[in-house]
């Protein structure tokens, strides 16, 4: 069974595996950058809080390789699609 706003992204990553969209607040330079890449408009930065829907993130990974500070990452998480 799925988690919400986990993404199972068997295409790319592994078959049945689970992956997030994380964010390193400590390393993010709330610059707006990913904001503008994602063609899902997961990211939102308001009042600089970035947050991220991992219900529309579709993993695509613009926002990570766009990301100057390597503030992004996509991440397995800790369960498996069944």
């Amino acid at each position: 069974m799925r988690r919400p706003g986990v993404l199972s992204l068997t295409n790319r990553f592994g078959v049945g595996r689970l992956f997030m969209l994380e964010i390193d607040r400590g390393l993010c330079a709330y610059c707006g950058g990913c904001v503008g890449v994602c063609p899902t408009m997961a990211l939102l930065l308001d009042e600089l809080t970035l947050v991220v829907d991992q219900g529309l993130c579709n993993g695509c990974g613009n926002c990570v390789k766009l990301c100057p500070v390597g503030a992004l990452r996509l991440v397995e998480a800790a369960e498996t699609v069944q």
